[in-house]
Protein backbone atom coordinates (compact mmCIF):
# COMPACT_ATOMS: atom_id res chain seq x y z
CA UNK A 1 0.00 0.00 0.00
CA UNK A 2 1.34 3.11 -0.98
CA UNK A 3 -0.03 4.69 2.25
CA UNK A 4 2.50 2.76 4.28
CA UNK A 5 5.29 4.23 3.37
CA UNK A 6 3.79 7.77 3.96
CA UNK A 7 2.73 6.82 7.59
CA UNK A 8 6.07 5.83 8.52
CA UNK A 9 7.25 8.60 7.56
CA UNK A 10 4.81 10.87 9.88
CA UNK A 11 6.08 8.53 12.75
CA UNK A 12 9.54 9.78 11.78
CA UNK A 13 8.69 13.43 11.49
CA UNK A 14 7.01 13.34 15.13
CA UNK A 15 9.97 11.72 16.52
CA UNK A 16 12.04 14.46 14.75
CA UNK A 17 9.53 17.09 15.89
CA UNK A 18 10.03 15.30 20.13
CA UNK A 19 13.51 15.40 19.97
CA UNK A 20 13.58 18.99 18.70
CA UNK A 21 10.91 19.55 21.55
CA UNK A 22 12.63 17.99 24.40
CA UNK A 23 15.85 19.76 23.20
CA UNK A 24 14.37 22.93 23.45
CA UNK A 25 13.81 22.11 27.00
CA UNK A 26 16.85 20.82 27.82
CA UNK A 27 18.34 24.31 26.66
CA UNK A 28 20.68 22.94 23.91
CA UNK A 29 22.40 26.20 21.88
CA UNK A 30 20.58 27.47 18.87
CA UNK A 31 23.31 26.09 16.26
CA UNK A 32 22.23 22.51 17.94
CA UNK A 33 18.71 23.23 17.73
CA UNK A 34 19.13 24.71 13.95
CA UNK A 35 21.02 21.37 12.73
CA UNK A 36 17.67 19.81 13.77
CA UNK A 37 15.71 21.56 12.02
CA UNK A 38 17.59 21.58 9.18
CA UNK A 39 17.36 17.91 8.77
CA UNK A 40 13.83 18.04 10.19
CA UNK A 41 12.83 20.63 7.01
CA UNK A 42 14.93 17.90 4.38
CA UNK A 43 12.96 14.75 5.46
CA UNK A 44 9.60 17.23 5.48
CA UNK A 45 10.29 18.18 1.74
CA UNK A 46 10.76 14.71 1.05
CA UNK A 47 7.85 13.61 2.41
CA UNK A 48 5.55 16.43 0.68
CA UNK A 49 6.94 15.80 -2.42
CA UNK A 50 5.92 12.07 -2.17
CA UNK A 51 2.44 13.67 -1.18
CA UNK A 52 2.84 16.00 -4.52
CA UNK A 53 3.60 13.15 -6.97
CA UNK A 54 1.46 10.15 -5.67
CA UNK A 55 -1.17 10.87 -3.76
CA UNK A 56 -2.56 13.97 -4.95
CA UNK A 57 -2.56 13.30 -8.50
CA UNK A 58 -4.51 9.41 -7.86
CA UNK A 59 -6.83 11.35 -5.62
CA UNK A 60 -7.39 14.21 -8.21
CA UNK A 61 -7.77 12.25 -11.15
CA UNK A 62 -10.56 10.34 -9.01
CA UNK A 63 -14.23 9.48 -10.90
CA UNK A 64 -16.05 9.97 -7.05
CA UNK A 65 -15.98 14.33 -7.20
CA UNK A 66 -15.77 14.16 -3.40
CA UNK A 67 -12.45 12.68 -3.02
CA UNK A 68 -11.12 14.85 -6.27
CA UNK A 69 -12.28 17.55 -4.40
CA UNK A 70 -10.72 16.42 -1.02
CA UNK A 71 -7.47 16.31 -2.07
CA UNK A 72 -7.60 19.81 -4.24
CA UNK A 73 -8.37 20.72 -0.29
CA UNK A 74 -5.43 18.89 1.29
CA UNK A 75 -3.18 20.97 -1.49
CA UNK A 76 -4.05 23.84 -1.00
CA UNK A 77 -3.89 24.02 2.49
CA UNK A 78 -0.65 22.29 2.54
CA UNK A 79 0.72 25.47 0.47
CA UNK A 80 -0.31 27.33 4.01
CA UNK A 81 1.08 25.18 6.32
CA UNK A 82 4.37 25.25 3.85
CA UNK A 83 3.94 29.19 3.50
CA UNK A 84 4.05 29.35 7.66
CA UNK A 85 7.10 26.42 7.92
CA UNK A 86 9.57 28.32 5.25
CA UNK A 87 8.67 31.37 7.54
CA UNK A 88 9.72 30.29 10.82
CA UNK A 89 13.11 28.36 9.24
CA UNK A 90 13.57 31.97 8.06
CA UNK A 91 13.07 33.98 11.24
CA UNK A 92 14.86 31.48 13.31
CA UNK A 93 17.88 30.53 10.04
CA UNK A 94 20.95 30.85 12.30
CA UNK A 95 21.61 29.27 15.72
CA UNK A 96 22.28 32.99 17.30
CA UNK A 97 18.68 33.99 15.80
CA UNK A 98 16.98 31.11 18.24
CA UNK A 99 19.32 32.00 20.88
CA UNK A 100 18.72 36.09 20.57
CA UNK A 101 15.11 35.36 21.07
CA UNK A 102 14.21 31.71 22.68
CA UNK A 103 11.19 32.82 24.16
CA UNK A 104 9.60 33.73 20.75
CA UNK A 105 11.24 30.68 19.01
CA UNK A 106 9.89 28.85 21.25
CA UNK A 107 6.28 29.74 20.75
CA UNK A 108 6.48 29.69 17.38
CA UNK A 109 8.20 25.88 16.95
CA UNK A 110 4.74 24.90 19.21
CA UNK A 111 2.68 26.84 16.68
CA UNK A 112 4.08 24.81 13.93
CA UNK A 113 4.22 21.57 15.79
CA UNK A 114 0.31 22.00 16.59
CA UNK A 115 0.21 22.79 12.47
CA UNK A 116 1.83 19.63 11.68
CA UNK A 117 0.56 17.54 14.09
CA UNK A 118 -3.58 18.56 12.95
CA UNK A 119 -2.20 18.12 9.53
CA UNK A 120 -0.82 14.51 10.39
CA UNK A 121 -4.37 13.55 12.08
CA UNK A 122 -6.41 14.72 8.73
CA UNK A 123 -4.35 13.37 6.37
CA UNK A 124 -3.68 9.86 8.35
CA UNK A 125 -7.88 9.65 8.67
CA UNK A 126 -9.17 11.34 5.52
CA UNK A 127 -6.36 11.66 2.61
CA UNK A 128 -4.78 7.99 3.40
CA UNK A 129 -8.05 6.74 4.01
CA UNK A 130 -9.20 7.18 0.56
CA UNK A 131 -6.04 6.64 -1.09
CA UNK A 132 -6.71 2.86 0.55
CA UNK A 133 -9.79 2.72 -0.32
CA UNK A 134 -9.20 3.57 -3.88
CA UNK A 135 -6.66 0.98 -3.92
CA UNK A 136 -9.01 -1.83 -2.86
CA UNK A 137 -11.32 -1.07 -5.08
Amino acid sequence: MLTASLREQHVGLASQLGAIDQAIKAGRPGTDLRKMLIEFSGKLTIHLAAEDRMVYPQLQSSQDSAIAAMAKRFASEMGGLGTAFKAFNHTYNAGVAIDADRPGFTKAFNGIVAAIVARVKAEESELYAAVDRLEKA
